[in-house]
């Protein structure tokens, strides 16, 4: 919303007209966010896996609108060029989607350590939310990953759990997940490794940081991922899409609505 409310303004920056009292730069800014924001929300609840294309579309907005300031003539209408603007339009279409989607990059733009971060606070139990949070062979139906399908301690190796995981599309993932620091009720941290992904340091693994901490009469969650060898462009993503803030607000969720009276639990 905030790109297209840029990029309204760029395009009717220099029309003077005014509607109600309000310029059009201003009114125009207002209709692309409103336009965009609206049309994003209905896609994202129907077809949330469609909502990165609202992201794009937005930054080539503001591209584009860069382009209609700096250099006129060639997106003008009367520039004698009216197909123009539709190869323009595409060609940074194009071009930005490769550079945000394409994974040419992963290997050049790599980030020494990437952190995603986020905290809430929420009116579930704390002892709801460790038993949520925590894994347990045991009770895998009340874990917070509905995608879990299996959870079992590896023999020999203190506090460490094999993890699969079985997706909606058929495709299945296994995960080992060593933790070096559980406080029970409190406060966690594991390092995991997916099976058979690329790691570049093995020596430094993926690891995951979660706390909870009382708060007036509420819970406050802490959790944090720090990723080694993290791709500038998975990165980004995640900053754009708040990956860290929807994937806790999914966990507390599961603990609120797993540990809500009368609620029947499928395992």
């Amino acid at each position: 919303m905030v790109l297209s409310a840029i990029a309204g303004y760029l395009f009717f920056m220099s029309d003077p007209r005014v509607t109600y009292g309000i310029p059009a730069p201003l009114l125009a800014s207002l209709s692309f966010a409103v336009g965009l924001g609206l049309v994003a929300l209905s896609v994202s609840i129907l077809l949330p896996d469609y909502r990165f294309a609202f992201e794009i579309i937005g930054i080539v907005l503001l591209i584009y609108a860069l382009i209609s300031v700096k250099f006129p003539i060639l997106t003008s209408a009367q520039s004698g060029f009216p197909l123009l603007n539709i190869f323009i339009f595409l060609i940074v279409l194009k071009v930005s989607f490769h550079l945000i989607y394409g994974n040419w990059s992963d290997n050049l733009l790599v980030l020494d350590t990437q952190v995603d971060r986020s905290v809430t606070v929420t009116d579930v139990d704390q002892l709801d939310l460790w038993e949520t949070f925590f894994p347990d062979p045991n009770n895998v139906g009340y874990y917070h990953d509905e995608t879990t399908e299996k959870i079992s301690l590896v023999s020999g190796q203190a506090n460490t759990f094999h993890v699969l995981n079985r997706f909606k599309n058929g495709h299945f993932q296994e995960m080992m997940m060593q933790f070096d620091h559980v406080k029970p009720t409190w406060s966690y941290r594991y390092r995991y490794e997916v099976i058979g992904a690329p790691e570049l340091k093995r020596d430094r693994l993926r690891s995951c940081t979660v706390s909870l901490e009382p708060r007036d009469n509420r819970t406050a969650v802490h959790i944090r991922w720090e990723r080694p060898n993290y791709a500038v462009r998975k990165a980004f993503m995640h900053w754009v899409d708040d990956w860290a803030g929807r994937r806790l607000d999914k966990m507390v969720h599961r603990a609120d609505v797993l540990h809500r009276p009368n609620t029947n639990i499928q395992v």
